[in-house]
């Protein structure tokens, strides 16, 4: 944890568990050849009591002549309280090193904080990782030296070495499930298990060792399943099966979210039921507005999909297309026009993203406009019947997401060509054709994606 001249920060707050920590870190400073500076944080919730504790933890330090950084903060009633102080903490202990050139931030958690934490995990239904409790070592750089100290252990150290604690109220507040777990689920336990303390810390540190290389497995399938835009293969994570395309799922979502925060299981197991399910579209909502979505081959993370079920279609303004030179469409979709001659029916492309009219048959001006509902395709060599464009691209595969927006070409408000789907029977190229118009589109992402072409010839 400590290497011989670094320097540690030791968050004191006043209590037993903190006061015995910096007073065996200080001990043991000449020994182990460290530095050892104190870091007290006012939060502002306890009024008098808060200063009284700042207080004691400036004066101790002084008898214990170690440097002591003193911080405030003033947080509001409400919300997580104790998330949004433990954040403010760890805030001002980073700030802490960086004033006076630590490299280390010293937490007292004991094996008794590590049992309370591990029970309320798994009352959340936590996994591996979450039942691997407090790590002894985070990030590096945050140490947790008291970790197989029990609190018996800690008030034996302080009555051996004369010092004194102080005492927070709030830690006999039952409204924190913290100290409902403390003051009336341990004690229960222990009259099954007098070692429990010890019994639940070799679980979590058994825990962390597993966790350490499933995790490496997890993480080569998962790079195997990802696909370019994000997205998760569904095959692929069939392949892997149910067990570990859970495990997939689950480090694919913590990945896009930032976190797992307020996911639990049974989120996991409804997105992954979307992959191994039947149909071939559906949703599974998530906390804060957010879903997975399953579009055929793909599974997709919406963050706030919840608020874009029922949108409109976007509608951009209609662009006219030049016959020579290129378009910006929506500032997402390239077009190049080009003219060609002398004709030829070789100009019969085999896939849909390139388009071939006859450009003397043009009646009016190509514009470029997004898919409306309603519309209606005439594809080429289906002899004039109209298809709806929503089944089109349906039997296209194309993401329901991916609808939105998509251009169209049209022709005195026919459909003359939808890119890499399908092509209308509007100005095809003839035998008698004299001068050709090429159309080209260009949106690398949406040909990464998977869009197939129709069976049609553009």
């Amino acid at each position: 944890m400590l290497l011989p001249g670094e320097r540690v920060v030791v968050g004191l707050s006043g209590g037993p568990d903190s006061v015995a920590l910096l007073g065996a870190l200080n001990l043991l400073s000449g020994p182990l050849g460290i530095a050892v500076t104190a870091a007290h944080l006012n939060h502002g919730l306890r009024g008098d009591e808060a200063l009284r504790d700042q207080v004691f933890s400036e004066q101790l330090a002084r008898r214990l002549g170690v440097e002591c950084e003193v911080g405030a903060v003033s947080l509001a009633a409400g919300g997580n309280l104790e998330a949004r102080a433990r954040h403010a903490r760890y805030a001002f202990l980073s700030d802490a090193t960086r004033r006076v050139g630590a490299r280390k931030i010293a937490t007292a958690h004991t094996m008794d904080d590590q049992a309370e934490t591990v029970v309320m995990r798994l009352m959340r239904g936590a996994g591996w990782e979450g039942l691997s409790g407090i790590a002894p070592v985070r990030d590096g750089w945050i140490i947790r030296p008291l970790i197989d100290c029990s609190r018996k252990d800690v008030m034996a150290f302080l009555a051996a070495r004369n010092l004194p604690f102080c005492s927070d109220r709030t830690n006999d507040d039952r409204r924190f499930v913290r100290n409902r777990i403390r003051h009336d689920v341990m004690p229960l336990l222990t009259t099954f298990n007098g070692q429990l303390g010890n019994a639940i810390a070799n679980t979590a540190a058994l825990m962390a060792a597993g966790a350490r290389v499933l995790n490496r497995n997890v993480r080569a399938a998962l790079s195997t399943t990802v696909q370019t835009d994000g997205s998760l293969s569904v095959q692929i994570l069939r392949g892997h099966g149910p067990e570990l395309g859970l495990l997939i799922v689950r480090e694919w979502l913590r990945e896009l979210r930032g976190s797992s925060v307020n996911l639990g299981a049974g989120h996991y197991e409804g997105a992954l039921s979307l992959a191994f399910g039947d149909r071939p579209n559906g949703s599974f909502a998530l906390p804060s507005g957010a879903m997975v979505l399953r579009e055929y081959d793909a599974l997709r993370f919406m963050p706030e999909a919840c608020a874009m079920r029922g949108a409109p279609v976007f509608d951009r303004p209609a662009a006219v297309l030049p016959n020579q030179g290129s378009l910006w469409f929506d500032n997402r979709w390239r077009f190049d026009a080009t003219q060609v001659d002398p004709p030829s029916l070789s100009f019969r492309p085999g896939d849909c993203w390139s388009l071939y009219v006859d450009r003397k048959a043009l009646p009016g001006e190509i514009l470029v406009r997004t898919c409306r509902p309603g519309d209606r395709v005439r594809p080429f060599g289906m002899n004039g019947r109209q298809r709806k464009l929503q089944d089109v691209f349906v039997d296209s595969k194309v993401p329901r997401l991916q609808r939105r927006g998509y251009p169209v070409l049209v022709l005195e408000e026919e459909i003359l060509w939808v890119p890499g789907i399908v092509r209308g029977s509007a100005a095809p190229v003839l035998p008698t054709t004299q001068a050709v118009l090429r159309v080209t589109a260009g949106r690398p992402a949406v040909q990464e994606s998977g869009i197939a072409g129709g069976n049609h010839v553009c």
